[in-house]
Parts: structure tokens; sequence; C-alpha cells
């Protein structure tokens, strides 16, 4: 659908949070041996692919994720860090790459800003909270919407707060961008978000926007990573 999609005509903001996998934390915990049965990642290869999982092509695809993620670790819940990262890459940050290789091919007269909310609170990340509890730390799937959008967990903030200073800064960037498609609000840094470009990538290169305590502009962590699932597709099947 990305091929024709009307959107390919304008511009778009996509991203995500820098641990999406977070939202699979107490569920992973609860069922621990899940985690057991990984064994050679096979059934973590992509469902787009229809392989046979009893293929040794797929066995060697969940084998180079396996190595990729855990190395000469066992999955296990002493390993969960490395798991979550593998899930949050799985449902969320390669097709987010694939998103953006595909507005790279067929929306290449519109800009495309990608982001990554990175934003840690004690109090304030919501679904982080929701999903693993108040000793657990990050940012997790969902966390960037009490930023935009007052809902039912959230409440009034004061502002001099971090928190406060963060709603402030996401929803600059989001309504300047829908007034105007282009994002940069602030005139001191007008020209700090730039559109994903098909030159940085041909240099394995992909720099999004960096939302935390500060705007910054840095490479999309893990890249060679997602690079491993891009691998498993032909050209024609990926985008």
């Amino acid at each position: 659908m990305m091929r024709t999609a009307w959107s390919n005509s304008i511009p778009l903001i996509l991203g995500g949070v820098s641990n999406e996998g977070l939202l699979l934390y107490s569920e992973t915990k609860a069922k621990p041996n899940c985690l057991n049965e990984l064994d050679d990642c096979r059934f973590v290869v992509p469902i787009e692919l229809n392989m046979d999982r009893d293929s040794a092509l797929c066995k060697d695809y969940g084998e180079q994720l396996r190595e990729c993620y855990y190395g000469d670790k066992t999955p296990s819940l002493d390993t969960l860090h490395e798991y979550l990262q593998m899930v949050s890459h799985e449902y969320f940050w390669f097709p987010i790459y694939r998103t953006v290789l595909s507005r790279l091919e067929y929306a290449r007269s519109a800009p495309t800003y990608l982001y990554r909310f990175d934003f840690d609170s004690k109090h304030f990340n919501h679904l982080r909270i929701l999903s693993c509890g108040k000793k657990v730390r990050g940012t997790c799937h969902g966390d960037d919407l009490s930023y935009l959008f007052y809902n039912s967990l959230a409440r009034k903030l004061k502002n001099h707060t971090r928190e406060y200073k963060c709603i402030e800064r996401l929803v600059g960037l989001w309504t300047q961008f829908a007034a105007s498609g282009n994002p940069n609000f602030d005139p001191e840094q007008s020209d700090l978000w730039q559109p994903v470009s098909a030159a940085s990538l041909e240099k394995r290169q992909l720099k999004c926007l960096n939302i935390s305590d500060e705007l910054k502009i840095i490479d999309v962590p893990d890249l060679r990573k997602l690079m491993v699932w891009e691998s498993f597709f032909r050209r024609d099947e990926l985008l």
C-alpha cells in the first residue's frame, strides 16, 4: 500500500520511543517459559516472509537473530534486556525503518521527519508504569502520548518541571508541523530537524531527532541490527 499511498505527496513525522519492548516486560516476567522456548529464534523471523519454520534458510535467519541479540548468551530471564530489545526492533523499529525506506523510494518529493522519544520521568511515563510497575525506568511504547495529549492518567504540572518543559517541546514540534509541514518551531534552531535523506542511508547512517531533556540530532541506535532484519527480504518484498 505504501507504493501508491496518497500520503506519499505530503510531509510525514514518523518515529518511536527508545525502549518500545518495555510494553512486554510484565507479560514476559509472568511467562518466562517463552524465553526458554526461543531456542534458535526461527519463530522470530518475520511472518511476512511466509517461510517454512523447519526450513534450513529459516533456521539460518533465526540463528542470525540469536547471534545479533544474544551473542553467546542464552535466552532466559537473566537476558531479559536482550529479549526486550529484540522485540522492540521486531515489532516497532524495523517496521519504522521499512517505512523510512519506503518513503525514500516512493515519496521522494515529500519530507519525512524521524524522531526517537527518549524522555524518562519517574512519574509521568504512564504506559511504562502501567506495563512495568514503578521500579522500572526507561521510555516505554506509548509514553510519548501523555506529553502530547492530556488524558485520564495525567495531572496538571508546574511549569518549571522537566515534564512540563518536555510537553512544551513536543507540542511545539507537532503543532508547527501541522501548521506548516516543517516541525522546527524554535527560531534559534530553525534548521535542527532535517528530513531523512537517501544520501545518509547510502553511508549506512540514519539521523533522527532524539527528544529528551533537550532536542538533539543523533544516529539511529542499533541501525546495524535493523539491517540484519532488512537482509532477510528481497527488495520487492521489503518495499
